[in-house]
Formats: C-alpha cells, sequence, structure tokens
C-alpha cells in the first residue's frame, strides 16, 4: 500500500508526500516534523507560508500536488536553489528544503531569489525584465552586491551574489601541515594539508578532532591552529566551534560534517537544552526537554552548517547528525561535543560594614586566568547592618565535559585604613590613595571546576568565602 503522509498549509491548502511502493532502505518509524514553503500570488501579494507536516524519517517519497486544487502544470517545484520535476523523489528528513509555488495560470513564469545556502527569499510572478528584490539575506563579513543575472526563459532561479565588508584578519596557525595562502580575510575558505607519515587525523587547539581528511576545506571565522595527528581510527565525526560574535542576532555555533566512504547523510542540525535533568545536559534527539533545530543550509565546498540562536541562547548545545551506514544497512546518530553557557555566581562575605559610597574602585573584584588577572570582574555590594557582603555572576561558554581556572578574591580600601589588619600595596589610583589585600587559599589561588552535569547555574563554592 502506498503510504501518504498528509500536510495542512496556513490557508487550508493540503496535499500528500506519496511514498514508494517499497520502503526506503533508509526508513525508520519514527515521525519527525518537516517545515516546507508554501507559496502563493493572492491579490499581488506574495505570500511565503511556511508549513509543518509529519513525515515518516527516511522514507523515498514524491509530492502528491492533487491536493493543492490547482493542476500540474501550474506548480513549480524548488529544491534548494534548482526547479525540479514535479514528481521527484526525496529521502524525507527536517533537513530537506522544498518550497512549492502555486501558480494562478500555466504560462505564469516565476523568478525566485534565493541566498547562497538556497533559502528561498522572495518570488517574482511574470517579470517583464531582468527581476529585483527587496530581500536583504546575511551573510558575516559580507553584504549583498547583487543577484545572479541571466535570461528568463521560463522558471528561474537568481543567487545572491556578495561582497566581502570585513577587513578582519583571522590567524590561521597549521602545525605538521601546510596552507594554501599566508593570510586570511574572515570568512575565507582555507585549504589545508600533510605529509605526516602515519597521519590519521587533525586536531583543533583544544584537542578535538577537526577532520580525518588529510587535506579539508573549512571557513575562517575566528583564530584557529589546526595539528596533524597519528594517533585516530577514521569515525563519522560532527565538530563545532563557537563563533559567537559574527552575528549581532545572538550566539552562533558552526559545525563540520565529515563522513567515510560507507555513510551517507540524511539529517544534521543543532539541539539545545537548558537542564541537566535526565543527563540533558549531554542533549539527545528525543529527550523530553531538548529543542530540535534541523538546518537545511550544508556548504558543499566545507561541509559545515551554521547555526545563530537568538537571544540568550541555550545552556547546552550541541550539533547532530543521522547517517545511514550501507555497512550495516542501518541508520546512525552521531553527536559533536557539547557548547556549555554556564552561569557561576562568586561570593566573598565580610562580618563587618564598610560602605564605600560611589567611589568606582572601592570594593571586592574576582582575578583570575580567565580575565588575564585583571579588574575587569568587579563585585556587587549588599550592604546590611552589620557585614557586607559581595557576590558576582560571570557566564562561562566553552565546549567539553569540564572547565577548570585558578582565581583569588581581591580588594581596594581607602588608603588611610589600619596597615595592621592587613591592608597593604598603597597605589595611588586617579590622585587618590588605596589599599589592597588578596584572598584566596592562603598564599594559594584558588580553583574554579565547572562540571556541565552540576547545572547552568552553580556556585565557585558550596559557602561563601567568609571574612571576619
Amino acid at each position: 500500500m502506498i503510504k501518504k503522509f498528509s500536510l495542512l498549509t496556513l490557508t487550508c491548502i493540503s496535499f500528500l508526500f506519496v511514498g514508494m511502493m517499497l520502503p526506503s532502505v533508509h526508513a525508520t518509524e519514527e515521525t519527525v516534523s518537516l517545515t516546507l514553503n508554501v507559496v502563493k500570488l493572492e491579490e499581488n501579494q506574495v505570500n511565503i507560508l511556511p508549513t509543518t507536516v509529519d513525515i515518516q524519517f527516511g522514507q523515498m517519497a514524491s509530492l502528491d500536488l492533487s491536493g493543492l486544487e490547482s493542476d500540474d502544470d501550474k506548480i513549480a517545484l524548488l529544491h534548494n536553489d534548482t526547479f525540479v520535476a514535479n514528481d521527484q523523489e526525496f529521502l524525507l528528513s527536517g533537513s530537506l528544503n522544498v518550497s512549492v509555488i502555486i501558480k494562478n495560470d500555466a504560462s505564469d513564469i516565476v523568478a525566485a531569489f534565493v541566498d547562497s545556502n538556497g533559502e528561498l527569499l522572495d518570488v517574482v510572478y511574470n517579470p517583464e525584465e531582468a527581476p529585483t528584490t527587496l530581500a536583504q539575506p546575511t551573510k558575516p563579513g559580507y553584504e549583498v552586491g547583487t543577484f545572479t543575472t541571466t535570461e528568463i526563459t521560463g522558471d528561474t532561479v537568481f543567487v545572491a551574489n556578495y561582497v566581502r565588508s570585513s577587513t578582519t584578519q583571522i590567524n590561521v596557525n597549521v602545525v605538521d601541515g601546510t596552507k594554501d595562502k599566508e593570510e586570511y580575510l574572515f570568512n575565507d575558505i582555507v585549504t589545508v594539508d600533510t605529509d605526516l607519515a602515519g597521519f590519521t587525523h587533525w586536531e583543533d587547539e583544544n584537542g578535538f578532532v577537526v577532520s580525518y581528511d588529510k587535506s579539508f576545506k573549512f571557513s575562517a571565522l575566528n583564530d584557529i591552529e589546526l595539528t596533524a595527528k597519528t594517533s585516530g581510527t577514521e569515525q563519522p565525526n560532527v565538530y563545532i566551534r563557537d563563533v559567537s560574535g559574527i552575528s549581532t542576532f545572538g550566539d552562533s555555533i558552526l559545525a563540520q560534517i565529515h563522513l567515510p566512504d560507507n555513510y551517507e547523510l540524511i539529517e544534521y542540525g543543532f539541539l539545545g537544552s537548558n537542564t541537566n535533568a535526565n543527563n540533558q545536559y549531554q542533549p539527545k534527539l528525543n529527550d523530553p526537554d531538548v529543542v530540535k533545530f534541523s538546518s537545511k543550509a550544508l556548504n558543499a565546498a566545507t561541509n559545515e552548517f551554521l547555526v545563530t540562536i537568538p537571544g540568550g541562547g541555550f545552556a547546552y548545545t550541541r550539533a547532530y547528525m543521522i547517517l545511514y551506514n550501507s555497512a550495516t544497512e542501518s541508520n546512525q546518530t552521531i553527536y559533536s561535543m557539547v557548547r556549555n553557557s554556564i552561569n557561576v555566581t562568586f561570593r566573598i562575605n565580610y562580618g563587618w560594614k564598610h560602605d564605600f559610597g560611589n567611589d568606582p574602585i572601592l570594593g571586592a573584584y574576582v582575578r583570575s586566568d580567565q580575565n588575564q588577572w585583571g579588574l575587569s570582574d568587579k563585585m556587587n555590594a549588599n550592604e546590611g547592618d552589620n557585614y557586607t557582603h559581595y557576590d558576582l555572576t560571570l557566564n562561562h561558554k566553552f565546549i567539553g565535559n569540564d572547565l577548570s581556572y585558578e582565581f583569588k578574591y581581591f580588594i581596594y580600601v581607602p588608603g588611610d585604613w589600619d596597615t595592621n589588619h592587613g591592608w597593604s600595596n598603597p597605589e595611588t589610583l586617579n590622585g587618590i590613595e588605596y589599599l589592597s589585600r588578596w584572598y584566596g587559599d592562603g598564599n594559594n589561588n584558588l580553583t574554579l571546576s565547572i562540571l556541565p552535569q552540576n547545572g547552568p547555574n552553580q556556585f565557585s563554592s558550596s559557602d561563601p568565602y567568609d571574612h571576619y
């Protein structure tokens, strides 16, 4: 029996995915959500309607367009940046990128505008000359110049062309290998290679596996060091790198895929979690509190995909990919390391009150490896009747299973305080004299150890650091 998967658009137009008579080798019993675009011209207004349908993951299927109440020759089917036949078969997953453009007349011609990743931006119906659009796609480090120009003889796709706007240099250091250029600008494509005997893989500056290919390409989005290694065994790998700062809309994470010869990519994307309950600090597909972002845009030159998460993002974020393993004739899910975003609150309590008023320097600080032992992390003062307590919450973003570093508390007090009480190191800042003091484990530094499984909000120690 032919399997059918119904879809209902926001305008109550329905159509079906029609499965093949024989199930695909990729198919599972799992049902997942797929978002398509349905495009209509209504009263001279082009409406692009994102439409979600539940599908059987991995099924090979074509679209049954009969439910659109439109003749087949009045429909154009766009897959990524290419118009395809209406009976085109697709491998169904959350990463499928398809737009259904409905025409009012079979003779209509449509011009589809897409960005460099194949995301649909706009559609122009029956352009009389070279069409234009007000759509402005974004690409970090670039501005949109023009769209590709071509003679329109039928339904046509126009792809955004970009002009470099960033002149930021990116440092790429390669150990036991070579790179194709000496200098790179932001978002350049880098090619590295190696002749290292016994080579197995590349690792980044943190020791994470990047690729098992001797020669591979990647996007230069922030400074990176790559080292050729000889101690690995090839396997499917999805590598992530925190490239936050390339967009003003939120945190950005770049993922890169490596597939051995016997693997086929079915779906890929990101997972986010804000809880450590039930081990969701390592988010997995189908976890109850995990949010899934299926990606539809894979850079063909580098096998990379990018996500920018608006707002504060997630405490725990990782990439995933679902593969078909032809050797075992089964699907396999691969996860990246986790990008953690953990808040840590530091506390130091004094058993006596000192009101420093509005002096911008007086008060307590957290000084550490993380801030180069500087004075950027000043603590907040909380005054009581007979005490002053300080606290400061710092966000820590890191990839991996733990983060540790050394720190101490430090306080500036007025220069006329009694040096017999431990105040020392007289300094004159902005014409005012100050004394200061460090607080640690005796003369040693304190150690902060952050474990993601302890939750997204932690303390530097179970009890405040007390000084009486």
